[in-house]
């Protein structure tokens, strides 16, 4: 179901902006960014939500007890924390043109997933709700 949520589009969108970003703003010429390594970074920090470390660190750590081999095999330290700086949903050049709008940075990407979530919706005309939903005493 995420799957369907977060489609390809979003991820190649993403991509788009996030190496923008980085050649335009941070002047990284080098940086290569791929939708499977999006989709990676996204699953890290799904997984980071579920199984809490002290530190993120801590995910790559060399130890027993708290290093996570799937995630040291999956993307490396160095490339997560870059792709962690330079994650971008928007052209920063349009900022000016919309600073009344505080979710500027992200508003691409809500207009996407919205776009995506209403695949999924019941949008009818007359809705019909049951007492029992009602609160009632």
């Amino acid at each position: 179901m995420f799957e369907e949520l977060m489609n390809e589009n979003i991820y190649e969108f993403t991509v788009k902006e996030t190496v923008r970003y980085a050649v335009n703003m941070k002047n990284t010429q080098d940086f290569i960014l791929t939708v499977e390594e999006v989709e990676v970074f996204l699953g890290f920090l799904l997984f980071a939500g579920y199984h809490k470390l002290p530190a993120e660190k801590l995910y790559y750590s060399e130890d027993e007890d708290v290093g996570i081999p799937i995630i040291k095999t999956a993307m490396s330290r160095n490339k997560y924390q870059k792709l962690k700086t330079l994650l971008h949903f928007q052209d920063n050049d349009l900022a000016d043109e919309n600073k009344h709008d505080h979710r500027f940075k992200i508003r691409p990407l809500l207009k996407m997933t919205n776009e995506s979530f209403q695949k999924f919706g019941i949008f009818e005309e007359n809705l019909l709700i049951d007492e029992m939903i009602v609160k009632y005493y």
